[in-house]
């Protein structure tokens, strides 16, 4: 656990520094949002991670691709497919309806939510970004009044700004309400596929074993890079949990369909599928890995950049605007 990960863990142990820590984070990247554009952000970003200048006038890898995708795609079904509860409409419409979770409840306010009319387990959580998570049990104490607070807070957020995904932008944010999948031991940690698909070809997989805790929220998993034929990508060597290849999934041949179709109208997606004794289920799009930075620099995978084709894309004129306090207190 890094330092970071270690102060957030003790601020979630109170209830105000759990408020001062999340009014402090949104603060620092409201000023980040107000300061530079996102073409400006993006430069700037890159230059603080990867030691060097981002070539826009010619990308190349797919970290470089990503961040390029992200400046200029402005397809509205990236964003209906960012959106945890519309994405629903999607999977159904690609036809694997069969493979969504059960959807409880949305809520536009979080003081709407009777937490007792809930089912137990509950897994509650922000259509509009990732980490937002919580897992409500009826035999668990909670703080609902903060846990409200705390969910209108963030449902007040705008999570663009962190990492300047357009994607979510125009989200209209919401809490969702929806089932809790475990294994049938109810302990062992559910596999997850993480498809890497290029205009509805898959490329490589991550495999994650143990990617929430059992409040629901993110932690780092075990996890393997391997390629479509479920040989281990060997140059990974900082992804991979071993050497020993985790055992391909019987029913592996259908989430690959699944993430095939599911993948086809976008230049980069990664489908992330669960996967219980045979039983597939949707977790999310994923349209920059990473926040466009992959878990990797291995240059194999960098060199996946190649079947990521941005010929007909260009830099929208909306990546290069300085936001007022205005566009700040708006979320524009």
């Amino acid at each position: 656990m890094n330092i970071k990960e270690k102060l957030r863990a003790f601020t979630k142990s109170s209830t105000a520094f759990d408020k001062l820590w999340l009014k402090l984070w949104w603060r620092k990247t409201n000023k980040l949002a107000l300061k530079y554009s996102d073409f400006e952000y993006a430069k700037k970003l890159w230059k603080q991670r990867k030691k060097t200048d981002i070539d826009f006038s010619n990308p190349k890898s797919f970290d470089e691709k990503m961040w390029y995708l992200k400046l200029s795609n402005r397809d509205p079904l990236i964003t209906l497919c960012s959106d945890k509860h519309l994405a629903r409409e999607y999977v159904k419409e690609c036809g694997y309806e069969n493979i969504l979770k059960e959807e409880y409840a949305c809520f536009d306010d979080a003081n709407d939510m009777a937490f007792s009319e809930l089912p137990s387990p509950c897994y509650i959580k922000c259509n509009h970004a990732s980490g937002m998570n919580y897992i409500y049990y009826k035999d668990n104490p909670v703080d609902e009044k903060h846990l409200k607070w705390k969910l209108n807070f963030l449902l007040s957020q705008q999570p663009y700004y962190l990492s300047r995904e357009w994607n979510y932008k125009n989200i209209k944010p919401k809490i969702v309400c929806e089932e809790v999948l475990s294994m049938p031991d109810g302990v062992s940690d559910i596999p997850e596929l993480q498809f890497f698909c290029f205009s509805g070809e898959v490329k490589f997989i991550i495999y994650n074993l143990g990617l929430a805790d059992k409040d629901g929220a993110h932690k780092d998993p075990i996890r393997w890079a391997l390629w479509a034929d479920w040989s281990l990508v060997e140059e990974a060597t900082k992804l991979n949990h071993s050497n020993d290849v985790p055992e391909k999934p019987e029913n592996y041949g259908e989430m690959f369909k699944c993430a095939t179709k599911m993948s086809q109208k976008f230049p980069f997606v990664r489908v992330d599928l669960f996967n219980i004794n045979g039983k597939i289920y949707f977790n999310e799009f994923t349209f920059y890995s990473g926040g466009g930075f992959t878990l990797s620099k291995t240059k194999v995978i960098q060199d996946l950049g190649e079947f990521i084709d941005v010929s007909n894309y260009k830099i929208a004129e909306d990546a290069f605007k300085h936001r007022t306090r205005e566009d700040i207190k708006n979320g524009n």
